[in-house]
């Protein structure tokens, strides 16, 4: 890689203010170096039926009778907001190329996944605000993307 001429930034986005910086930074750094900005959203699918409740207040019971196409749907109607709201922080780059990226899994292996088969690409993560606890014990994305990666990688404070 160290060889190699950046391609693409990656950067993967929720609905934290965490990600909304790292999209603004990447979308800043990818106008000035002329490069595809791509925009990662991961779902997890062992979410089961607290994924309707977490993303869209449907109770647990409503869930248990919910099938397939209607979670595609959910997640779906999900990362289009939060692709939109990502937008929003690149609303005033001009020129800037932009690419949607929906992965489904462990957020951290989704994306090194995909940062694998890029290439020369750049992740570029937003620092979850997680309590030191909950840190120690579960580690976060943006820790597991600086250790893992076989690319360059940039935490956004």
């Amino acid at each position: 890689m160290a060889r190699d001429r950046l391609t693409s930034i990656l950067v993967p986005v929720d609905d934290s203010e965490g990600a909304s910086r790292a999209a603004h930074f990447a979308g800043k750094l990818a106008a000035d170096l002329g490069v595809e900005l791509q925009l990662i959203h991961v779902f997890r699918r062992d979410a089961g039926d607290s994924f309707a409740t977490q993303y869209l207040g449907t109770n647990e019971k409503k869930s248990d009778h919910m099938g397939v196409d209607v979670f595609a749907e959910l997640e779906h109607k999900k990362s289009r907001g939060i692709f939109k709201q990502a937008k929003k922080q690149l609303d005033r780059l001009t020129g800037l190329k932009i690419k949607e990226v929906l992965l489904q899994g462990d957020a951290a292996a989704a994306i090194l996944d995909y940062a694998g088969k890029q290439k020369s690409p750049l992740i570029v993560v937003g620092r979850r605000g997680k309590s030191e606890l909950s840190e120690l014990l579960m580690g976060s994305v943006s820790q597991e993307l600086v250790h893992e990666a076989e690319c360059p990688v940039t935490v956004v404070n």
